[in-house]
């Protein structure tokens, strides 16, 4: 559907390569190149100039499910309101905490998120790594209690309220949450097998997937279909795949962000040779009357607060704000738009 907007991108752009046509020209044009788009699409669109003037304008005063248009209101609000969008963010990094454990000799590995949605554990990371923090506990100790995924800089609310159900599940409705890691997703390939048995899945370890789906004799029109049960690490593949058919793949989101962090970096600690005793777990906090701002204000009171008192051992400093908004409005990520605006919708 994007490809309909290239040509009127091009007509906007036209001062600066031709003489612009009078407004009931540049009309016809949009119309007319809109009309090919297929039978049943909408469109709404409202250009003025900087006086106001409208230059084009269909189907105006229709109405219309914003979608992800909505993001590019998100990131212009950012920088109209938050200052240093250019500069390194020096506090929202994630930081590791060692606290007391049960144990002695055996402390806790707390990961304290604070909003950052660009945390990576990729192989190939150079900035804002998650293996730069597992590096300064196994130079600090080789033995562990839990490893603790720490959100509560931000409260649970995972899903802003207008986020549609058949969303979940899906990249598109990954949980937003305080502590983030590679935007919230994996990814699931599956390439055909013997005709009439399962096709082969590339399955990251963190999540399960019964395998359900069969393969059909090449030249097929198969349709694989990835079901979740929400809060839930299992999924259920059905459908066909051809067996001429290439890699088929999807992205899946994560329910519960913090977890999967500290299961990740406890996998990175054990690689470094540190011992993890005890138990693998998120720490969030239920949304409370200090989430609303109304209520903050007249309290004169903070946002939000770090739960783990212990100094850090290490911290982060995530790239500049600015960083994200490229990949909000270019890959348009609902994850990055909901970190930048938790609470919200993007």
């Amino acid at each position: 559907m994007l490809r309909y907007f290239a040509p009127l991108a091009l007509l906007l752009a036209a001062p600066a390569l031709a003489q612009t046509p009078p407004p009931a020209a540049q009309q016809q044009v949009v119309e007319a190149e809109l009309a090919k788009a297929p039978k049943g699409t909408r469109f709404g669109l409202l250009v003025v100039d900087d006086a106001g003037n409208v230059v084009v304008a269909i189907n105006p005063d229709q109405r219309f499910i914003p979608a992800s248009n909505t993001k590019m209101f998100t990131t212009a609000a950012a920088y109209a309101l938050l200052p240093g969008m250019d500069q390194p963010d020096a506090v929202g990094g994630t930081r590791v905490v060692l606290a007391p454990g049960k144990r002695k000799g055996a402390p806790n590995a707390v990961l304290v998120g604070r909003g950052d949605a660009r945390m990576s554990a990729a192989p190939d990371c150079k900035v804002d790594c998650l293996a730069t923090l597992a590096d300064a506990v196994a130079a600090k100790t080789k033995v562990v209690g839990d490893v603790v995924g720490d959100a509560s800089w931000f409260p649970d609310q995972r899903w802003s309220p207008g986020m549609s159900w058949n969303n979940f599940g899906s990249n598109d409705a990954t949980a937003m949450s305080a502590l983030s890691l590679d935007s919230n997703e994996l990814t699931v390939r599956a390439t055909p097998g013997p005709v009439g048995k399962p096709p082969l899945l590339v399955v990251p370890p963190y999540v399960t997937i019964e395998n359900r789906a069969v393969t059909i004799p090449a030249g097929g029109k198969g349709r694989l279909v990835l079901e979740h049960t929400v809060n839930s690490r299992s999924y259920r593949l059905y459908g066909e795949i051809a067996a001429d058919a290439g890699e088929w793949r999807d992205r899946i989101g994560i329910d519960d962000p913090a977890h999967f962090v500290a299961w990740t970096f406890a996998g990175m600690l054990r690689a470094r040779g540190v011992k993890v005793t005890g138990t693998v777990r998120g720490s969030y906090r239920p949304v409370e009357l200090v989430d609303d701002p109304d209520y903050r204000q007249k309290a004169g009171i903070a946002a939000a607060w770090d739960q783990v008192d212990a100094p850090p051992l290490a911290a982060l400093q995530p790239p500049p704000l600015a960083a994200s908004v490229v990949v909000i409005n270019k890959d348009s990520n609902n994850h990055n738009a909901d970190a930048a605006a938790p609470g919200g919708e993007a």
